[in-house]
């Protein structure tokens, strides 16, 4: 049965793991730091094996894991891709294609643009529009 969730918020400067029971409880925790180099294209790797550390670390398997849950600092499209995320230097980057394919689990990529996720439907300049008024 699956009863964990993971949970990544990625950052400008850090980004943090939860690894989370499915009644709420924070198992465990960590931050690294996130690693911009070369337009931030070695990154997704690092976080997948945080992400795998995680679950090693308290002898959990992935069929035990309900999803993974990530935030970006950017805008994403309607197949959570990551558009834009110049601070981290992430254009047009397939990012839910390639954490989904390396983790086989249900993951969701969420903007943390102001804490709200990206209305999928919209054009991307009405998306845009939305999060700042």
């Amino acid at each position: 049965m699956a009863s964990y969730i993971v949970g990544a918020d990625v950052g400008d400067t850090t980004t943090k793991f939860g690894l989370l029971t499915n009644k709420g409880e924070c198992r465990d925790q960590r931050k690294i730091p996130t690693d911009k180099e070369n337009g931030g294209n070695g990154f997704p790797p690092q976080i997948i094996v945080g992400i795998e550390e995680r679950l090693g670390k308290h002898g959990i398997s992935k069929n035990q894991l309900f999803s993974v849950v990530v935030g970006v600092p950017g805008c994403i499209d309607e197949y959570e891709a990551v558009v834009s995320a110049p601070n981290i230097g992430w254009g047009n980057y397939p990012f839910h294609s390639v954490l989904a394919g390396a983790l086989h689990v249900p993951v969701s990529i969420m903007t943390r643009i102001l804490g709200l996720r990206t209305n999928i439907g919209k054009p991307p300049e009405k998306r845009i529009r939305q999060l700042f008024l």
